[in-house]
């Protein structure tokens, strides 16, 4: 285990729990990706919200009131997703406000490409996507895109393997957001870390960084 990847408290004061709500004859399956990422969406936000928060809002199956949920983390890991289909409509769907959404557990899944809808919740500083199957570091520039990120971990992935993956990461995400980067893989940065990845764009600035 790292250093630092304990169990995190919610905004809310409240700890988030991981959930295993979907079974894994429906994970398996791509046809049902959408509905396994509803289930453990509504799962994890009815886990991760107070007990006084949760509101009625919506139709369910069968006529019946779907409660909607104030939560500023969701925590989504080890549900063997492989996909994250219509992510914002489903958060929509289930949560009061999902633009308030800061902490996303995403690790321990299946993932191979970044779900570029993450860049649609303004209020996300915080994103773990560790072991998961993310091979191509140009996936990476997705992240890019999050205007609050602060936080993030993809150790655990393929990418991982490739050279200088470290700096190569961090080289990506500095073009788009600079030195906005808190902490990386559980490892918070220094001044001399941020001072190291201007280094690498420099000596890199002719080269494919995703390579």
């Amino acid at each position: 285990k790292r250093v630092g990847g304990g169990e995190r408290k919610s905004p809310l004061g409240v700890a988030a729990a991981a959930t295993t709500a979907t079974s894994s004859s429906s994970l398996s399956s791509t046809s049902t990706s959408s509905t396994t990422t509803t289930t453990a969406v509504a799962a994890a936000a009815s886990s991760s919200s107070s007990s006084a928060s949760s509101s009625s809002s919506g139709t369910g199956t069968g006529g019946a009131e779907r409660p909607k949920y104030v939560a500023t983390l969701l925590k989504l890991n080890n549900n063997a997703l492989s996909a994250l289909t219509e992510l914002v409509p489903t958060l929509e769907s289930v949560l009061v406000d999902y633009r308030r959404l800061a902490w996303i557990d995403l690790s321990s899944n299946a993932i191979v490409h970044i779900p570029p809808e993450l860049s649609q919740l303004p209020a996300l500083s915080v994103v773990y996507l560790h072991d998961n199957k993310i091979e191509d570091l140009a996936e990476v520039a997705v992240l890019g895109a999050i205007p609050k990120l602060k936080s993030l971990t993809l150790h655990g992935n393929p990418i991982e393997q490739r050279e200088n993956y470290k700096w190569k990461v961090l080289a990506i995400l500095a073009k788009t957001l600079g030195s906005q980067i808190r902490s990386f893989d559980f490892s918070t940065l220094t001044s001399k870390d941020c001072e190291a990845i201007d280094v690498f764009l420099d000596l890199n600035k002719k080269k494919k960084l995703t390579s």
